[in-house]
């Protein structure tokens, strides 16, 4: 079980437990001379540091120590601390971070996994080809007009012809480029997806994405959802070969906090033939939801100040609800939260939906109200038993 105030230990602390047993290092893991890793933290379980290096992208790594820790930390790279911590992004690096030679490493635990075969990006108005093994993907893409664009496809395996078709886009925008991929996302069928967006322009909306897959009745385009900013991220979550969809739940968005001040938990979906479908509370997941958790809380961490944001406690405490850890997070968020907040889900007076309702029967619920309703009706599980105490 994750716990809030003891799963992160500071690097500082353990870094003689990591030394001690440097019989075991392997050299492979030392760093090319001149450069060190930036350990960032550890922690004696596998999801948390999962968690934590998750946020830092594509150069994170957890390594696998000889005492039996893991180690959260940034690839091999040259510099001072203080200079690499002022060029680096966000996240920010922890105030205890440093820089290791590697001894006690021995071996890379987790690593950032590339799940499609091939990806991309095309401008619309120009074409592109895609090849993974000897499956071929042929793509073009025609304005139609300032807000339009067609979308052809053609594909085929060992210059044999499978399938081609064409996808009108209506108001879609012009200017952003497509994202063009091969990933394997249904072993239950003979080839893999063919994965393509399209972005309708705004500040924070939307980004629809589609798949080309080889259903039971022919080849079928499916949806996968529109989402807010880019499409899903795709993950081979489960190990089983095929990727699944992991995406912020957007629900939150707006719903107890401002945009850039919320904290979506991810959902899980896979496609299933042609149907896209919801997997995030199967067993085969928890770890992915706890890593989710862990990656939460690692911000906290690094922001104390997160506690007092009912953004971020809103889907910190969904996201714990859905592990079962749900009446210790609500009673942790109840003498944090900010119960003046004008954020809140609008709820209509005589029982309509609200986009029936008219504005003089709107009211908003408050927090507790709003944060209840989100974990009950988009599944995360039953309400703890501290609800309403």
């Amino acid at each position: 079980m994750i716990r809030c105030k003891s799963a992160w230990i500071a690097v500082a602390s353990v870094v003689a437990g990591l030394l001690a047993p440097l019989t075991t290092a392997r050299a492979e893991m030392a760093p090319p001379p001149g450069t060190h890793w930036l350990a960032l933290a550890s922690s004696r379980d596998l999801d948390t540091a999962i968690g934590a290096a998750r946020l830092y992208g594509d150069d994170a790594r957890v390594l696998a120590t000889a005492s039996g820790w893991y180690a959260v930390a940034l690839t091999p790279r040259p510099g001072t601390l203080p200079a690499i911590a002022k060029a680096w992004g966000w996240p920010k690096l922890p105030a205890d971070a440093l820089l290791s030679a590697g001894k006690a490493y021995v071996d890379v635990a987790w690593a950032p996994k590339v799940a499609t075969l091939a990806s991309a990006e095309v401008e619309i108005g120009r074409s592109a080809e895609l090849r993974a093994g000897d499956f071929t993907v042929r793509f073009g893409s025609r304005r139609t007009g300032e807000t339009g664009w067609i979308a052809t496809i053609a594909l085929s395996q060992a210059g044999t012809p499978l399938w081609s078709g064409s996808k009108a886009l209506a108001d879609m925008s012009t200017t952003a480029a497509s994202q063009l991929a091969v990933v394997e996302l249904d072993r239950g069928n003979a080839y893999p997806e063919v994965v393509f967006d399209a972005f309708s322009g705004g500040a924070h909306c939307c980004t629809t994405t589609y798949a080309l897959t080889a259903a039971p009745a022919g080849w079928s385009l499916v949806e996968l959802g529109e989402h807010d900013g880019g499409g899903p991220a795709f993950e081979d979550v489960d190990g089983d070969g095929a990727a699944e969809l992991v995406t912020a739940d957007e629900s939150f968005y707006y719903s107890l906090d401002c945009y850039a001040c919320s904290n979506p938990p991810i959902r899980i979906a896979r496609l299933d033939g042609t149907a896209v479908v919801d997997v995030s509370r199967r067993p085969a997941y928890v770890h992915r939801l706890r890593q989710d958790v862990a990656g939460m809380e690692f911000q906290a961490r690094l922001d104390p100040e997160h506690w007092k944001s009912n953004g971020f406690l809103g889907g910190w405490v969904a996201a714990k609800t859905r592990l079962g850890e749900g009446d210790e997070a609500w009673r942790r968020m109840l003498p944090l939260y900010d119960g003046s907040s004008d954020f809140g889900l609008t709820q209509c007076r005589d029982d309509k939906p609200v986009d029936d309702c008219p504005p003089k029967r709107q009211y908003t619920l408050g927090f507790l109200d709003s944060l209840a309703k989100l974990i009950e009706e988009h599944d995360y599980g039953p309400l703890p038993p501290s609800v309403g105490e």
